[in-house]
């Protein structure tokens, strides 16, 4: 057998393995790749993955808060800039509320430098910001008798017309704080705080192959040599065809 004829074949026979060994990297790449080209257009980075399998692999668990400040036979929960209303999201990336109450029947909800004002069906009435208030930082917020009560570094203030007006107040004060959660809320609340990733993440690990561990990095940089010597392997065996008589 011709030397030429013996390496076109053993050629061919690495050819077509490895192509195969690796065609599921590549796949991953080609596709993680073309994905992540267009990102703003996919709006990957708004698209949240919540699959518990997935959040398990990173190692990620469950997070429903144990507390939360009581608003009349309801409660108000915040964890991560979300504010949760009788399990109904109020908004997202707000501060955290140092304190939340209902006064005849409006809800107060204190943060450190808003007091906001809520119908109990989530309806907000009113905002008031460091313009509007005697004094911020907030740092609590309670109530005597029909006087909701705020307290910041400058002393403690309280209103009875739903913070139109503040006077300086001196005399005794209930003060929010946050209580136990029941079981049946935190069990409504769950799936809203169950863990999650942007899916722009998960792309940039899948084409890195940080998904895959410590070695995952190194897999993705052998299917990048699989790749080059395909392409150089290819080239030569088109080569030596057009050789050929």
């Amino acid at each position: 057998m011709k030397n030429g004829l013996k390496w076109m074949r053993l050629t061919r026979y690495w050819h077509a393995r490895l192509g195969v060994f690796a065609s599921l990297l590549f796949l991953i790449l080609v596709i993680t790749g073309v994905m992540l080209n267009h990102t703003e257009a996919l709006k990957l980075d708004q698209r949240p993955v919540a699959a518990s399998w997935l959040m398990g692999w990173y190692g990620l668990e469950n997070q429903t808060p144990e507390q939360g400040y009581r608003l009349g036979q309801g409660y108000l929960v915040s964890q991560s800039g979300r504010w949760f209303m009788d399990g109904h999201l109020l908004g997202k990336d707000l501060p955290a509320p140092v304190g939340a109450l209902e006064i005849g029947g409006i809800r107060y909800i204190a943060s450190p430098e808003q007091l906001a004002l809520y119908q109990s069906d989530g309806q907000r009435v009113d905002q008031l910001d460091s313009s509007a208030l005697p004094a911020t930082p907030l740092t609590a917020l309670g109530q005597s008798g029909k006087s909701v009560l705020i307290r910041s570094p400058k002393g403690v203030f309280a209103s009875t017309d739903g913070g139109l007006n503040w006077q300086a107040y001196q005399g005794t004060a209930r003060w929010s704080q946050p209580e136990p959660l029941p079981a049946g809320l935190r069990q409504q609340l769950a799936p809203a705080f169950a863990p999650h990733l942007p899916l722009e993440r998960i792309m940039l690990d899948l084409h890195s192959g940080r998904i895959f561990g410590r070695f995952g990095p190194w897999l993705m940089d052998l299917a990048a040599l699989i790749l080059l010597g395909l392409s150089l392997s290819g080239a030569w065996i088109f080569w030596q065809g057009t050789r050929r008589p």
